[in-house]
């Protein structure tokens, strides 16, 4: 049996701020990657940020958002 594939889930500054990558949550089965994204768009003052899963380990802290698939 292959291993579950992990994510994190990472917010993301819209212009006029940075794409500056915050991690919001690591390592997260894919469903629960999910609950997460939808979760943060819930949450108040939220209008200057997106939210996205990514492989888990693909960005860090500070990381520009390349939206691409790199890190």
């Amino acid at each position: 049996m292959r291993p579950e594939q992990l994510y994190d889930v990472v917010a993301v500054g819209l212009p006029p701020r940075q794409p500056v990558v915050r991690l919001m949550a690591t390592g997260k089965t894919r469903g629960n990657a999910e609950a997460f994204v939808r979760m943060a768009f819930y949450r108040p003052g939220v209008e200057d940020e997106f939210f996205a899963k990514a492989p888990a380990g693909m960005y860090q802290e500070g990381d520009m958002w390349r939206g691409d698939g790199s890190p």
